[in-house]
């Protein structure tokens, strides 16, 4: 079953993936986010995410794994940014 599925790659690597995402997709403003894996910060077994302004003015996010933190940088790009990214491509 799919709730037995756990991250191979350690924390870092994960912070790392999810950084590049973010280099990709905020270009010049990916200085203004921290990202960070808390593989605690979820009680239940599910992967979760929080996303904070912090005093410096960065925004933080926080993942209990690299998918929920990714997750999470897509939230606060569609629903404080009123952005949308996809994957998709059309040729």
């Amino acid at each position: 079953a799919l709730s037995v599925i756990h991250p191979v790659s350690t924390d870092l690597e994960q912070k790392q993936a999810v950084e590049r995402i973010v280099k990709r997709v905020a270009l010049g403003r990916a200085n203004d986010f921290v990202i960070e894996i808390d593989s605690f910060l979820s009680s239940s077994g599910k992967d979760e995410f929080k996303v904070v302004k912090r005093t410096d003015g960065k925004i933080q996010i926080t993942g209990s794994t690299g998918v929920a933190a990714a997750y999470g940088f897509n939230h606060y790009l569609k629903y404080y940014c009123k952005s949308h990214h996809s994957w998709e491509v059309i040729d």
